[in-house]
């Protein structure tokens, strides 16, 4: 958690250079479906959701939601590819990715939200945001590999 924290810093001082901000809680949670699983998947993507909704200026529950929703639907899909594969993690990111802007687009129609309005951004930028994310994952599986190589 104390890692994410820090990655979290680090993407947001690597924004203002770039543009492209890694979302690593969105990664996290990939990572969690990639190689833990459906249920800590769900559960992951919620207590990184409170997290993010602590550090950063949204609505509170709305990253939670985001994510828990995020680890349920694609974490049906666990065990179905081979999840070292950099592919496959980039494409299970970006379906994450489009996956939250439908349900931010949600969460602004529920709430009758005006400041949804990020134009181009929201179209754009979270694929990229998401691709970005692709290291973290890469990093996660090396930290927490187990002794016998596996994740």
């Amino acid at each position: 958690m104390v890692f994410l924290v820090l990655a979290d810093a680090v993407a947001a001082r690597l924004a203002i250079v770039t543009g492209i901000k890694p979302d690593v809680f969105l990664a996290a949670t990939v990572f969690t479906v990639l190689y833990r699983g459906h249920a800590p998947a769900v559960l992951t993507g919620f207590l990184l959701g409170l997290c993010a909704d602590l550090l950063q200026p949204t609505v509170f529950g709305a990253n939670a939601l985001r994510l828990a929703t995020v680890g349920y639907v694609l974490g049906w899909l666990h065990g179905r590819f081979n999840e070292d594969m950099p592919h496959v993690q980039a494409g299970m990111l970006v379906a994450a990715s489009c996956l939250g802007i439908l349900i931010m687009g949600l969460e602004a129609l529920a709430v009758s939200s005006v400041s949804f309005g990020y134009s181009w951004r929201v179209a754009v930028m979270p694929p990229a945001d998401a691709l970005a994310g692709v290291p973290v994952i890469v990093l996660l599986a090396q930290i927490l590999r187990r002794p016998d190589g596996t994740s």
